[in-house]
């Protein structure tokens, strides 16, 4: 009879927060799970800003997958009330025999909801097309809102078009890449958190035909990025 073993060095497979931002209010639940694979005996172990004190949590672990000597386990930190205090990088840590790996998450802790407001909207932007432009929301409120894109009130899915958000999640930003005549209409920006309101910033976008973007043959081609600010305007020509 031949015996299979499987040798794995500890690796972090992922980390997150039941919040998928890792946004909560103070008084919440936090839960903050790690799953980790290795050869068997995974010593998983937890910090907060560098310290190994977490203070009043609870960790849980239960091994996901066993096959022979090789494991996935989850482990789960849980906060059962938080605070502002408990605010902070919390990392995972994982460690066997052939090595050890570690991965952290972001947590924040707001002390009260606060409704959105919409601090700066888009403004009416007309672009030649093959051009790419750069569209901002800013926002205030606690936690930061949730924000969604629309194009004539349709959740904007385009693959040209892109949304992403600043590190604190205030800012929203919409892409278009390589403007085509199609994407010409009316978009907004809605953001909406717990506080339970919704704000609303609407821009009419219009793509015209422009001959004078370069030359179409690939050998000489000039475009622009354009960024919509209400009171900035902005044309950076690249090659």
């Amino acid at each position: 009879t031949r015996t299979l073993t499987v040798i794995v060095k500890a690796n972090i497979l992922s980390i997150e927060a039941s919040d998928e931002r890792g946004y909560y209010l103070s008084g919440e639940k936090i839960l903050i799970t790690c799953i980790a694979e290795g050869s068997k005996d995974l010593d998983i172990t937890w910090s907060k800003d560098n310290h190994q004190d977490l203070g009043s949590v609870v960790v849980k672990e239960e091994n996901e997958v066993e096959l022979y000597d090789y494991v996935i386990t989850k482990s789960v930190l849980e906060i059962p009330v938080s605070s502002v205090e408990q605010e902070g990088n919390y990392r995972c840590f994982v460690r066997n025999y052939l090595g050890r790996s570690n991965n952290y998450l972001m947590i924040r802790v707001y002390p009260e909801a606060i409704p959105p407001r919409l601090e700066s909207g888009p403004i009416n932007t007309v672009i030649n097309e093959e051009n790419n432009m750069l569209v901002q929301c800013t926002f205030t409120g606690a936690p930061p809102p949730w924000v969604i894109w629309k194009k004539d009130d349709q959740i904007v899915k385009s693959g040209r078009i892109t949304v992403f958000s600043s590190e604190d999640g205030l800012v929203s930003n919409l892409m278009i890449t390589d403007a085509i005549k199609s994407d010409s209409g009316n978009y907004s920006c809605e953001g909406s958190n717990s506080a339970g309101y919704t704000v609303k910033g609407l821009l009419p976008i219009s793509i015209h035909y422009s001959d004078t973007g370069g030359v179409r043959n690939g050998t000489n081609s000039t475009r622009g990025l354009i960024f919509a600010l209400p009171v900035l305007f902005l044309w950076l020509l690249f090659v």
